[in-house]
């Protein structure tokens, strides 16, 4: 073990101070940030066609403890539109990407993704467990999420999971719009 912590040592994936436990190391936060720019570079042309398609903002976003995480966005050409910031985190429970997010997993991991009570943000959010889990079957079941101002008042959005080579959830794109163009379409 001494020899294997050693090698990781020297290659900066965890730090063994000389007394007290092995922790990890810069270059794994690198290793990350590598791996979601590859994601966010491979995801990128499909986000610029759904923009194109659409003329609404593209966000993608990923995965962050109880959190979904904007790593990527194109924001639409309007003047009134829906515009987060790159690395602003939103709930899971009350957001497209993060309901997209939860859905690609099974329930009880859902579960582990959630904060013990679930915040009311908008009078539109969902802040019983029993009813996300309800809304979580419906978004498998159809393979979308949809977010009716449950997160912000007055901004509505489609979100969907996407998945990596093995199917295990990679990130969620969504496409968040003003409710008064969302529900006229």
């Amino acid at each position: 073990v001494h020899r294997l912590v050693g090698a990781l040592e020297l290659e900066g994936l965890v730090t063994a101070p000389a007394v007290g436990r092995v922790q990890l190391g810069i270059e794994l936060a690198r290793l990350g940030i590598a791996a979601r720019r590859g994601l966010r570079e491979s995801a990128r042309p499909f986000l610029l066609r759904l923009h194109r398609e659409l003329g609404e903002t593209v966000d993608l976003s990923v995965l962050d403890g109880t959190a979904a995480r904007f790593i990527d966005q194109i924001a639409a050409p309007h003047r009134l539109r829906a515009v987060s910031a790159i690395d602003e985190r939103f709930p899971l429970h009350c957001t497209a990407n993060g309901k997209a997010l939860l859905a690609a997993m099974p329930d009880r991991d859902v579960i582990a993704h959630l904060p013990a009570r679930l915040p009311a943000l908008t009078r539109a959010t969902i802040a019983s467990r029993s009813t996300l889990l309800v809304e979580l079957a419906r978004v498998r079941s159809e393979g979308f999420a949809v977010d009716r101002e449950e997160h912000t008042e007055g901004i509505s959005a489609v979100g969907a999971a996407i998945f990596d080579s093995r199917g295990d959830v990679a990130a969620a794109i969504s496409i968040p719009v003003p409710t008064q163009r969302f529900a006229g379409n």
